[in-house]
């Protein structure tokens, strides 16, 4: 398993039919609930545990992540990943250090360590906002206000295995790959489980 950004050519990429089939369906939900692409999708797949970055409709990278130890979900305190198609609404964190330490979106001056026992957001936030009603937007199933982001982290050991409490995790030096190249109101489409062996054809 890979960890951090990793590019690769057409031939040898990390996306599978599953992925193929999921921005097929984001686009279809976004069709539906009004929402028409910006040019660029990220697919979060908690089967892989990879993110992908789709770029005008071409694949464009993928990275290695962490969703929940809880698995995946919607409601409001269970610590799990939501499902389904979300949009970047904040880009939070732009010129600090891969390893500055976020708390409440706001840099706290400290610098975190691969060594700290605690798992910290840090380096780059990108917060996301719920799209689809009754299951990841509104009520006590709401995105936003469960404080959903993709995130640096300082636990690099638990990339690639579920151990977030509910956020998307990335390596550091990634997410600010990630942060420098997508846009505020990017889509976001969250599918798969970490129960589940997929990997696509």
């Amino acid at each position: 398993m890979t960890t951090g950004v990793c590019y690769f050519t057409k031939e040898d990429n990390l996306m599978g039919s599953q992925d193929l089939a999921a921005f097929v369906e984001a686009s279809d939900i976004s069709t539906r609930i009004g929402r028409v692409f910006t040019g660029q999708v990220i697919l979060v797949n908690a089967g892989t545990q990879l993110l992908h970055l789709m770029d005008h409709g071409a694949w464009s990278g993928s990275y290695t992540i962490s969703t929940a130890k809880n698995g995946m979900g919607s409601q409001e305190g269970s610590e799990k990943t939501p499902h389904g198609l979300h949009c970047v609404v904040e880009k939070i964190g732009e010129g600090a250090a891969p390893l500055a330490v976020f708390s409440e979106r706001k840099p706290t001056g400290e610098i975190a360590t691969p060594q700290d026992p605690i798992g910290r957001i840090v380096g780059r936030i990108l917060r996301l906002d719920g799209l689809e009603d009754e299951k990841n937007r509104g009520g006590n199933v709401d995105s936003f206000n469960r404080y959903i982001y993709i995130h640096g982290t300082n636990r690099l050991e638990e990339l690639g295995f579920p151990k977030s409490r509910g956020c998307v995790r990335m390596d550091p030096e990634g997410v600010i790959d990630l942060f420098n190249r997508v846009h505020k109101d990017a889509l976001v489409y969250i599918y798969g489980s970490p129960d589940q062996e997929i990997f696509g054809a």
